[in-house]
C-alpha cells in the first residue's frame, strides 16, 4: 500500500507524516506483531531500508509491476522476542557489573538493585506481557540480585 501511495498519489509534508502515523494502515492479524517496528516498515530512512530488508520474503515471487515488499511477520516477531531478550540481559548483568566493580554501602546497593528491577519490569510490561509473567520474572530476577548481594565480602558492599 505505501509503495501504490509512494507513486501513484504522491503526498507530501503534513499528510504524508499523518498517513504513516500508527494505526493508519490496516492489518489482518490479531496481535499486530509489527506494531512496536511500524515506523521502521514504512519509513523511508536508511535504518528503516535496513530493517525491510533483513525482514524481506524473498522467497515470495513478484508480479511484473508489483513494487511491493512484503515482510515475514515470523522474522519481525523473533527480532522482538531477541530485542527483549537482550534488554533483559543488559538489566540482569549491569546491577552485578555495579555491584561488583564499585564497592556501594548497603543502601546504594539496594537501591541499585530496585533501580534495575524497576527498568525490567517497564521493559517487560511495555512488551504487553501477561501481569503473571512479568511477576514471576522480576521474582527470579531480584531473586538473582539478592544471592548475588548476600554472597558479597564485606569489604565491597
Amino acid at each position: 500500500m505505501i509503495e501504490t501511495l509512494r507513486k501513484n498519489a504522491p503526498v507530501n509534508g503534513d499528510s504524508w507524516q499523518f498517513l504513516k502515523l500508527r494505526g493508519d494502515f490496516v492489518s489482518t492479524r490479531a496481535d499486530r506483531a509489527h506494531e512496536p517496528f511500524e515506523s521502521l516498515i514504512h519509513d523511508d530512512g536508511p535504518i528503516a531500508g535496513i530493517f525491510q530488508w533483513a525482514m524481506k520474503d524473498r522467497d515470495r515471487p513478484q508480479n511484473e509491476g508489483d513494487a511491493s515488499t512484503y515482510l515475514l511477520t515470523d522474522r519481525i516477531e523473533a527480532f522482538g522476542r531477541a530485542l527483549v531478550g537482550l534488554v533483559c540481559g543488559f538489566f540482569l548483568v549491569a546491577p552485578i557489573a555495579i555491584l561488583l566493580l564499585a564497592p556501594l554501602s548497603k543502601g546504594v546497593s539496594l537501591a541499585v538493585a530496585c533501580v534495575f528491577g524497576g527498568l525490567f519490569v517497564l521493559v517487560l510490561s511495555l512488551r504487553r506481557m501477561k501481569m503473571d509473567t512479568v511477576m514471576l520474572a522480576f521474582s527470579a530476577y531480584m531473586a538473582v540480585l539478592v544471592a548475588f548481594l548476600a554472597n558479597q565480602p564485606q569489604g565491597g558492599c
